[in-house]
């Protein structure tokens, strides 16, 4: 489940593979856009409000303009897209996986731009940090790292917890980075 940017709808995934869009307003369904998958895990609007992404089992992302037309169909992972995050600018998009892969793609024309591994186990989460070069993933093998999407390599790995982290997330600086795991801990770096 996401808000949009605007804050005047919210997205959310659909067991049947679908993206629901609920007005705000009156509290009504405005659309379903069908991304084709077969269990939607998740959601995510671009920063600027023109994109809105699905993520589904099967592993592929699913990109919608505003009308619910399918932009990019993006694939290349071997299982389940846990997470996705936009861009600052929302011209790229990085998608988390039970593959244990980051993948970034471009969105203009909707190829990918790396495929980055490290983790030992699934990616659980993603963020992008607010300088739009960095980005944190987080993984059901305990660990948080930190990417350098230039360079196309993991530049640093925070080991802070003792069970899988589920969520990490940059606060608006860039400066620090929070975390969520199955070991009841939320930490600050």
């Amino acid at each position: 489940i996401t808000y949009s940017p605007d804050g005047s709808m919210i997205a959310t995934g659909t067991h049947s593979g679908n993206v629901s869009l609920w007005s705000l307003k009156d509290s009504k369904k405005i659309g379903t856009y069908k991304t084709g998958g077969d269990f939607t895990l998740g959601v995510a609007f671009s920063p600027d409000g023109s994109l809105l992404a699905g993520s589904t089992h099967n592993g592929i992302v699913s990109i919608f303009d505003k009308d619910g037309k399918i932009v990019h169909k993006l694939s290349g992972h071997m299982g389940p897209i846990r997470s996705m995050a936009f861009s600052p600018d929302s011209q790229h998009i990085l998608t988390g996986c039970d593959d244990k892969h980051l993948r970034h793609f471009e969105l203009k024309g909707g190829q990918e731009v790396a495929s980055l591994s490290g983790h030992r186990s699934w990616i659980l989460d993603v963020a992008y940090c607010p300088d739009g070069k960095t980005c944190a993933t987080s993984s059901a093998d305990k660990k948080i790292k930190l990417w350098d999407l230039k360079a196309k390599e993991p530049i640093h790995t925070i080991d802070a917890h003792k069970d899988q982290v589920w969520g990490v997330d940059f606060d608006v600086t860039g400066n620090k980075i929070v975390s969520v795991s199955d070991d009841a801990a939320i930490q600050i770096v």
